[in-house]
């Protein structure tokens, strides 16, 4: 025997487990969906625009950090130079002028490190 309390669940089909998630045809008016949605007025421009901002500020920040990681490897590479060729030119620990750094065997190192560098990320980048 079911009991009074399992009979009337199953004599409301709007609140058991066979009802519509959503309200049929019959049963939307135009004052409830409005009230139903409180974000439906709101514009998502502030959304994009903040968003917007934040990818222009990665996609600059890569290409302005090429030139100083450049100077960076080659002044090692400018260091490495000079220690195995000839010390007496080093300056000490401070760091190398950039004119001791252009000559082509230098620029070489660099050119091959930047360049394997580039590999890489377009390697790792197509995966």
């Amino acid at each position: 025997m079911a009991s009074p309390e399992l009979a009337s669940h199953h004599s409301e089909p709007s609140d058991g487990e066979g009802a519509p998630f959503l309200p049929g045809v019959d049963d939307e008016s135009p004052e409830s969906l409005n009230s139903d949605i409180p974000f439906q007025k709101h514009s998502n421009h502030g959304l994009i625009i903040k968003l917007f901002v934040i990818y222009l500020a990665i996609g600059m920040g890569g290409p302005m950090i090429q030139s100083p990681l450049t100077r960076i490897v080659e002044s090692i590479a400018c260091r490495n130079y000079w220690n195995a060729h000839d010390p007496s030119q080093l300056p000490g620990p401070e760091q190398i002028s950039e004119g001791m750094c252009k000559i082509p065997e230098v620029q070489r190192e660099v050119t091959t490190i930047i360049g394997y560098r580039e590999f890489f990320n377009a390697f790792l980048s197509m995966s």
